[in-house]
């Protein structure tokens, strides 16, 4: 079946406009995905910071630091300081397993080995923590323990350019 050229033109310019149209809902689509996922972000994040601050001794500390350790790219910088004296009065005044201290110190390590090189701090007191720590683990003793110390090292020593 052959169509007149007015059909032709016709069939071509909807099929343009419905294009178009799929293009713009599939922005609109992208769009509220991102708002989504960045509200989504900011919830969890507000999780972290209060239970650092009100209650640093919860169970559930290690897989919060591991998060704020995986994420640490997407925290706003602003919120970097606070977030080390946070962690850096965790790690003084808390008593807290050899574990908890490791993703401590691994968190702040990924912390100040992105973004965070801009701010002023001197690692050492870290550090201390760190080689202090290290006299405790066993590591035949528990595989789990020597993945955290893997991980805090390759943050230590691989990553910073200052050693």
């Amino acid at each position: 079946m052959s169509l007149s050229k007015k059909e032709r033109k016709r069939r071509k310019k909807l099929a343009e406009v419905n294009r178009e149209l799929d293009e713009t809902r599939a922005e609109e689509n992208k769009q509220t995905k991102l708002y989504k996922l960045t509200e989504i972000t900011k919830m969890v994040f507000t999780i972290y910071f209060r239970v650092l601050k009100n209650d640093p001794t919860s169970k559930v500390l290690s897989v919060i630091l591991e998060g704020l350790a995986e994420f640490a790219h997407v925290i706003n910088i602003d919120f970097f300081s606070d977030l080390i004296d946070v962690l850096n009065r965790i790690l003084e005044e808390m008593d807290l397993g050899y574990r908890e201290q490791l993703h401590c110190i691994k968190t702040i390590f990924v912390i100040l080995s992105g973004q965070g090189e801009v701010l002023n701090i001197d690692p050492i007191r870290f550090y201390q923590h760190f080689y202090k720590n290290l006299l405790t683990v066993d590591a035949g003793k528990n595989h789990e323990d020597f993945r955290i110390i893997l991980g805090t090292l390759d943050e230590v020593w691989l990553k910073d350019d200052e050693i």
